[in-house]
């Protein structure tokens, strides 16, 4: 299992979450949520090593992922590609 990020640029936390819930509701899932992906150091396993890296809170929130692999067809990853332009100029008007 393949998957595509993408950094959306200029948008906060909550576009990003609105722009990825748009994308589910389509049927096109992100790991991002899926996994409820965070900084390392926000994990049980690494609070002994736990520094604030802002950086890294912001690059998360401003992220999320499209699966891209080779068991889609080629009209998945066309429905992927238009239901991201789409959404993403969704997103471009309501900014």
């Amino acid at each position: 299992y393949y998957a595509v990020v993408l950094r959306l640029l200029a948008v906060g936390t909550r576009e990003r979450e609105k722009f990825v819930n748009a994308l589910q509701a389509r049927g096109i899932p992100s790991d991002i949520v899926k996994y409820q992906i965070k900084p390392l150091y926000m994990h049980p396993l690494f609070s002994r090593w736990k520094r604030k890296c802002p950086n890294a809170e912001r690059l998360l929130s401003s992220i999320t992922t499209i699966p891209c692999h080779p068991g889609l067809s080629e009209i998945e990853l066309d429905y992927i590609a238009n239901v991201v332009a789409e959404e993403r100029h969704v997103l471009a008007r309501a900014g």
